[in-house]
């Protein structure tokens, strides 16, 4: 993978976090801003249980039939020389581009691509980190703090503060976010809280 690219991807994803309308998506995009692009040899799992993958199917569905943006166009240009992963515990597929054991080396954020398969169900859980996540293409439903699921679409972008209970679900469409976390990045308080109601 050439340094361009990831510089193009780390563009496009300022760009995509820069419409955040909160204090979370604007530290992430000062944080992103201060990122120096030599690309690590590769990435790590984000926790111990989590195994490499290979490209999500899903993807392909996503960046054929999604409208593209400059954001998704450098995805669907990159996607195949990311180390992909699954959650050992709910194989949801991710990749960490930015962060401490990233493709590219940073302390202060982890940055990344997420997918949510179809009819799948990430439950409750929070962590110390401020996340922020802008949706790229599919939709899916957030809860945050216990609140009704809502409807999320490409172009929308969740904010979810350290310490927030928060789920994700998807329907029959799968899920492309960019997502980031600020703040406490360690997985120390990460911990699930109980299955999301329906």
């Amino acid at each position: 993978m050439t340094g361009s690219l990831i510089q193009r991807f780390l563009e496009a994803s300022i760009t995509e976090f820069s419409r955040g309308p909160g204090k979370l998506a604007e530290r992430t995009v000062e944080i992103l801003r201060t990122t120096v692009t030599v690309p690590n040899t590769g990435c790590a799992a984000l926790t111990r249980g989590d195994q490499r993958s290979p490209v999500p199917p899903e993807l392909a569905t996503l960046l054929t039939s999604a409208p593209i943006t400059p954001c998704l166009d450098t995805v669907r240009d990159i996607h195949g020389d990311f180390d992909w992963y699954r959650s050992g515990r709910w194989h949801t597929p991710y990749t960490l581009v930015v962060g401490p054991a990233g493709r590219v080396h940073h302390d202060q954020i982890c940055m990344g691509l997420f997918l949510l398969p179809p009819q799948h169900l990430y439950p409750n859980h929070l962590h110390g980190a401020d996340e922020v996540y802008v949706v790229l293409a599919g939709s899916g439903e957030w809860s945050l703090a216990g609140q009704a699921f809502v409807q999320k679409v490409a172009s929308d972008i969740i904010e979810v503060p350290s310490m927030t209970d928060h789920a994700l679900r998807t329907a029959t469409a799968p899920l492309l976010t960019l997502w980031s976390w600020t703040g406490d990045i360690s997985y120390d308080r990460y911990q699930f809280t109980g299955s999301a109601s329906g």
